[in-house]
């Protein structure tokens, strides 16, 4: 089966897995957090994160994200699931960009759109999607950027640069 037809049906096993029950239950206690922190301009979500147990990106994402889809359970919900859903087709180009097979890529592919923990951060209205996809997006820039160490010092600093504002997003977005 061609790359590109595997991975659009691996695609839609994702967004099947997570899509299927994204509002069975309805906004628990973290959540509402995040439904309500949205309700406040950038600078107030600021300065509620800063004496929060989480940094301020994920809120301010979600603000702008519902200004655009609304803040039912689906649209503050579907963030997370593009996230988790862009996370499993990361996995496939950093599992190829360490040079294993392309069996072991479609198979790393697979496992990451049917892991129970990947599915059920995509379909939270929390931050764990957005760091796993900023964490995995920034860990495809180091490798792009390590492969580029014997060439063109202007495209090795691009991918550093995207590494490190990839890095600092996702601390933003989550202590580790």
């Amino acid at each position: 089966l061609p790359t590109r037809w595997y991975l659009l049906m691996i695609i839609l096993l994702a967004v099947s897995l997570r899509a299927l029950t994204l509002t069975k239950a309805g906004i628990w206690h973290d959540e509402g957090y995040s439904a309500t922190i949205i309700s406040f301009s950038p600078s107030e979500i600021i300065a509620h994160t800063m004496r929060d147990f989480h940094p301020p990106l994920y809120a301010l994402t979600l603000r702008w994200w519902s200004l655009l889809f609304g803040t039912s359970e689906l649209a503050l919900r579907g963030m997370s699931l593009l996230f988790g859903v862009v996370t499993v087709i990361l996995v496939y180009f950093i599992v190829k960009r360490l040079r294993f097979s392309e069996s072991t890529a479609r198979l790393a592919t697979l496992f990451a759109a049917i892991a129970p923990f990947l599915i059920r951060y995509s379909q939270e209205a929390r931050m764990y999607g957005m760091a796993a996809f900023l964490v995995c997006a920034a860990t495809l820039s180091l490798l792009i950027a390590l492969d580029w160490a014997q060439k063109s010092f202007a495209k090795q600093l691009k991918w550093w640069l995207t590494y490190g504002l990839l890095m600092a997003a996702a601390i933003y977005t989550h202590y580790y």
